[in-house]
C-alpha cells in the first residue's frame, strides 16, 4: 500500500501528460486540415466576406458574422466540429417553431480574428486566428488549451515560446499556439 501509495500521484500526471499529447495531435491534426480549407476558400473567394455572398447562416459579433472572410469561417468551422472541447462555442438553432432558425444552423462563437501577411486587420483573441499570405495561401493558429491546470508545469517551456491568449466574454486561458499553413496558387483563369 505504501508503494502504490507514493506512486499514485505519478501514475495520475504521466496519465494527465499523455491525455495533454492526444490532445495536441487531435489539434494539430485540426490545424491542418482547417488550414487547407482556410487557403482553399482564399484561392477561391479571396478575400471576400460572408455577406458579400449573401451566406444565410449569419448572427452579430461574436458569433459567425457579415463581416467575417470566408477562408477564417472555414477555418473556424473546422476547428470547431472536430475538437470536442470546442463544441461548446457551436450555437445550434433549435428549430423553426423558436423562431430561432433549422436546428442545422450551426454558428461559431469566435469573432474575427484574421492577419494579412502577418498585419492585424481585425483581432479579438479568439481561438482561431488566420493569416491570408497573397499569392501564398493561408496559415491558421489555434490556441489549443491546457486542459489540466496542475500539467501547466510540463508545458511552461512551450507555452514561453509558442504562447496564445484566448478570451471569450470574460473568460480566458493561455494555451500553446499551434500553426498550420496550406499554400495554392492562384485560381485558373477559366
Amino acid at each position: 500500500m505504501l508503494e502504490l501509495g507514493m506512486l499514485f500521484p505519478i501514475l495520475v500526471a504521466l496519465f494527465l501528460a499523455i491525455l495533454q499529447i492526444v490532445i495536441y495531435l487531435q489539434s494539430s491534426t485540426a490545424t491542418q486540415y482547417a488550414a487547407f480549407m482556410a487557403a482553399r476558400a482564399y484561392q477561391v473567394y479571396g478575400d471576400r466576406t460572408l455577406g458579400n455572398i449573401d451566406y444565410e447562416h449569419l448572427r452579430e459579433s461574436p458569433y459567425t458574422n457579415r463581416e467575417q472572410t470566408i477562408a477564417e469561417a472555414a477555418a473556424e468551422k473546422v476547428i470547431f466540429e472536430s475538437l470536442l472541447w470546442e463544441h461548446r462555442n457551436i450555437k445550434v438553432g433549435t428549430g423553426p417553431e423558436s423562431g430561432e432558425g433549422f436546428f442545422l444552423d450551426r454558428y461559431y462563437h469566435d469573432g474575427n480574428d484574421l492577419l494579412r501577411n502577418g498585419t492585424n486587420a481585425t483581432q479579438s483573441q479568439g481561438t482561431v486566428r488566420v493569416n491570408l499570405v497573397d499569392g501564398q495561401g493561408a496559415e491558421v493558429i489555434y490556441c489549443m488549451p491546457i486542459v489540466f491546470p496542475s500539467i501547466d508545469r510540463l508545458f511552461t517551456s512551450a507555452k514561453k515560446e509558442w504562447e496564445c491568449e484566448n478570451n471569450r466574454l470574460g473568460k480566458g486561458y493561455k494555451g500553446i499556439a499551434i500553426s498550420k499553413s496550406a499554400q495554392f496558387g492562384p485560381e485558373p483563369a477559366g
